[in-house]
């Protein structure tokens, strides 16, 4: 047993380990705690920290019913009848002798709304090892900011910067509970909770979770009026990390109130990991040192969600309302995820980077571009059904620039995301325009693009460099590609020579003879067929001449009609009129191919007997 660092009961401890059993009515100098359910025991440490790691490395009871418990006990309260807002513990890892693999983890805080109201979450959890007879470490480590819970090791639950955990010095207690209503004499014989090694290492105050990337900052301000929308408007705090604060205009729906608990705190997950992905993976413009998104929630005002126009002032501030009353009471698959994702996505493109301001949009007029982050954000999360629901919104919208029928999404964004490394290639994107584009930086020191793209090649190499390979043909078949598109795509690399892809050279070597060769792409319509440049050259060369064909045939049959007529007056009626067709085509302007093309009828229809014969006879080798 190790015992200098940390310290248990010396009443408690045996020669090998603490052992707790229920095989005796008094354990020895012990106080045992009566409850409804049974007897429970525990041995508490006589060392007490503000902050730091304890590890337990203990034996499970392995028959019986019973259950054991590691805790942290505040030592303003050790007592779990205490009237205090922390009732003892203020986090637990509670583990069943009859369901071994299961872990459920508590942790107590205070509602920072009403401080002297007590706040709980719990999960539950299954062990990663398999095996769980002999011993394991449990560990748990906590500061201001996080509690984390390990099992032999690895990671069950963390609890990160919510808590609003109290400055106060805490001890461990290891308890086993007996259930006597339940267990003869033979199970509780065996029914032993065996701890052989407890250790403790100190923490600094102000130690944040290692696995967020967070830095510490001061808590929000309990309450906030907001006044850029009209009149002024109190919210609450309702809960907080160092990623997000969130408030509430109705106090009634806050969690630990002496009230009905209606709202459910899915709405403060989701932000918070919605804002955690887009703040990490896009490099979002620090607007101040508090980068802590402010989160502003009302009910019965059916404003939709955005965000408000603080930049500088407090922070980012998403500001959101709903007309439906129980909006934020409990989790769906909803409108309000994605309109809460909306706003945070269409802020995301704004200040990617770090630099503020959007270029693209001069050439993709509608931000488009927010679409496919919005859709990458949804993969991030693992929200399949709204990925799935925002590209059936939104894969057959179209606009007219940078060409008529432009289907953004559906034939640029998608088929880039999709081959070129999905959110990699998004990161990159953005990466690439805030260090090559222009920027300026304004009086109050932030950086913001000094100006638009000028054309879609600058778009199209911008991409390029982020999928490091060229997405000339990709633009051609979304857009068209024409000869003054390739002419500013050659400009465009002058521009930003530092942006590189794979075929840069293959670029440079035709440029010597692209306006010799290049044939422009069709430009797209509402039709879903994609036309490569092969196919539209092949389908000019057939419906031009068939549509010069069909005029001439038409003009020509109505003349000889006319013709007939006035010979048959002519001649009598008794007279026949000749059997002769005036053509006013010559054959040499007829396309053999074409002619191959058409049916019987057709080609009786457009062309004259003798005419079609002399045709046939010209692409014959026998005479006729």
């Amino acid at each position: 047993m190790e015992n200098d660092a940390f310290l248990v009961r010396p009443d408690v401890v045996r020669a090998d380990a603490i052992e707790l059993t229920c095989s005796k009515e008094v354990w020895k100098n012990t106080t045992p705690n009566m409850t409804q359910e049974g007897i429970n025991l525990d041995a508490d440490s006589d060392f007490s920290a503000t902050y730091g790691s304890f590890a337990f490395r203990a034996q499970l009871p392995v028959k019986g019913y019973g259950s054991a418990e590691f805790s942290l006990v505040s030592t303003d309260c050790p007592l779990t009848n205490c009237t205090t807002a922390l009732n003892g513990r203020t986090t637990g890892l509670l583990l069943y002798e009859d369901s071994p693999r299961t872990v459920e983890i508590k942790v107590n805080y205070l509602n920072p709304n009403i401080p002297s109201q007590l706040l709980a979450q719990a999960v539950t959890v299954d062990r990663p090892n398999r095996t769980i007879s002999g011993f394991h470490v449990y560990e748990v480590s906590w500061s201001r900011n996080f509690v984390a819970w390990f099992f032999d090791g690895t990671m069950v639950a963390n609890f990160t910067n919510r808590l609003l955990l109290p400055r106060t010095r805490h001890f461990a207690r290891i308890e086993l509970y007996c259930l006597n209503n339940t267990m003869n004499q033979a199970e509780r014989e065996e029914t032993t909770l065996a701890v052989d090694k407890i250790t403790y290492q100190r923490m600094p105050d102000d130690e944040v979770w290692k696995d967020t990337q967070q830095s510490l900052f001061p808590a929000p301000a309990v309450t906030w009026n907001e006044t850029s929308v009209g009149p002024v408007r109190e919210v609450y705090l309702f809960a907080y990390d160092d990623d997000v604060a969130m408030y509430f205009d109705d106090i009634r729906t806050v969690p630990g109130c002496n009230c009905n608990k209606t709202l459910d705190d899915w709405v403060f997950n989701f932000v918070g990991d919605a804002w955690r992905y887009v703040s990490q993976a896009y490099r979002l413009l620090n607007l101040t040192t508090d980068h802590r998104l402010q989160a502003l929630l009302y009910v019965g005002k059916g404003e939709g969600c955005h965000f408000m126009s603080h930049l500088g002032r407090y922070s980012y501030v998403l500001n959101c309302g709903s007309n439906d009353s129980r909006a934020w009471d409990v989790q769906t698959d909803s409108p309000v995820k994605a309109s809460l994702s909306q706003a945070i996505t269409n802020l995301t493109v704004l200040v990617a980077g770090g630099v503020y301001g959007n270029p693209m949009l001069s050439i993709d007029q509608s931000g488009i571009v927010q679409g496919i982050v919005q859709y990458d954000l949804f993969r991030s999360l693992n929200e399949v059904d709204l990925a799935r629901s925002l590209l059936s919104l939104k894969i057959n919208k179209f606009q007219n620039a940078p060409r008529s029928y432009s289907y953004w999404l559906r034939d640029w964004y998608l088929p880039v995301y999709s081959d070129h490394g999905q959110a990699a290639v998004l990161q990159r994107v953005f990466t690439l325009l805030a260090e090559h584009f222009p920027t300026i930086t304004d009086r109050s020191g932030m950086r913001r693009y000094s100006r638009n793209m000028a054309n879609l090649a600058e778009l199209v190499h911008f991409w390029s460099g982020a999928a490091n390979a060229s997405l000339r043909t990709v633009a051609g078949n979304a857009f068209g590609w024409s000869k003054t598109d390739e002419k500013e795509l050659l400009q465009a690399q002058n521009d930003f020579p530092d942006i590189h892809y794979a075929d840069d050279e293959n670029y440079l070597m035709t440029q010597a003879t692209v306006s010799l060769d290049l044939v422009e792409f069709a430009t797209p319509t509402h039709s879903s067929t994609q036309f490569t440049q092969l196919n539209f050259t092949l389908l000019q060369s057939i419906l031009i001449p068939l549509v010069i064909v069909t005029t001439v045939g038409t003009l020509l049959g109505f003349y000889c009609a006319r013709r007939k007529r006035s010979q048959a007056k002519v001649l009598g009626a008794n007279q026949k009129a000749p059997n002769k067709y005036i053509s006013s085509v010559p054959l040499s302007h007829l396309n053999p191919d074409i002619i191959k093309l058409l049916d019987d009828d057709t080609k009786r229809f457009l062309l004259p007997s003798r005419n079609l014969q002399k045709i046939k006879c010209g692409m014959s080798t026998t005479e006729c």
